[in-house]
């Protein structure tokens, strides 16, 4: 059936619809804070991913093991 498929999408844009001033501004300014860092912020931030995706995959390996 497509119904579902509509509605999900009304669903969707009625929600961005009634964001609020508040939340649209805190969005934009996660966006300004993120174009704003350094490259040295940007590369401990990239570093710290790497870090914490090696500890997942080492537990994963380790749950496998179990």
């Amino acid at each position: 059936e497509i119904l579902p498929i509509f509605q999900a999408k009304f669903e969707a844009n009625m929600r961005f619809l009634f964001k609020s001033r508040e939340e649209m501004e805190a969005e934009d300014q996660k966006i300004i804070k993120s174009i704003n860092e350094t490259p040295a912020q940007k590369a401990a931030k990239r570093r710290k991913l790497n870090e914490e995706a090696q500890e997942a995959e080492d537990l994963k390996k380790r749950l496998e093991i179990v």
